[in-house]
C-alpha cells in the first residue's frame, strides 16, 4: 500500500515532542515492509516550514538536513510523488479556503495509487490514523 503522508504525519514521525508522536508511531511500526511512504512538494515544504515556524529546527539549513536523515533512517521506502494537478481538480466536499490543500492532497494521493494517511478527521476518504 502506498500512503501520502501529510504534514502533520511527517511531523510527528520527525519529532519525539509532538504530541500525536505515539499514535503516529504505533501506526507506522504496523505497516508492511513493502507499503511505500509518500511525499510531494506540498508536504515537504510544508514540513520545512513548520520545523522552521515551532522551531524544532532553528535553520533552513538544519531543517533540511533533519529531513534528509529521516528519508536515510526510514525502515520503508520514501516516494516523492510529482504533483501535476492543476487546482480545477479538487474533491466536492471543498467548500472553504482552509479545505483546500487537504482536499488537493487528496486526490493527489488518489491520482498515484496511494491514501492520503492524515491526523484530521475532517477529510473524507483520507486514512485517519487510529
Amino acid at each position: 500500500m502506498r500512503h501520502l503522508l501529510d504534514v502533520n504525519v511527517l511531523l510527528a514521525l520527525m519529532d519525539e515532542a509532538h504530541l500525536h508522536r505515539g499514535r503516529v508511531t504505533k501506526w507506522y511500526a504496523g505497516l508492511l515492509p513493502d507499503d511505500l511512504i509518500c511525499t510531494c512538494a506540498i508536504t515537504e515544504l510544508g514540513l520545512v516550514r513548520t520545523m522552521l515556524n515551532v522551531g524544532t529546527q532553528p535553520t533552513l539549513e538544519s531543517a533540511l538536513i533533519a529531513f534528509s536523515e529521516f528519508k536515510k533512517s526510514s525502515r520503508l521506502k520514501i516516494e516523492f510523488i510529482a504533483d501535476d494537478l492543476g487546482v480545477e481538480v479538487m474533491p466536492a466536499y471543498v467548500k472553504t479556503a482552509r479545505q483546500t490543500t487537504d482536499g488537493h492532497l487528496l486526490m493527489l494521493a488518489a491520482k498515484h495509487g496511494a491514501r492520503l494517511a492524515t491526523l484530521d478527521n475532517g477529510i473524507p476518504g483520507a486514512l485517519l490514523l487510529p
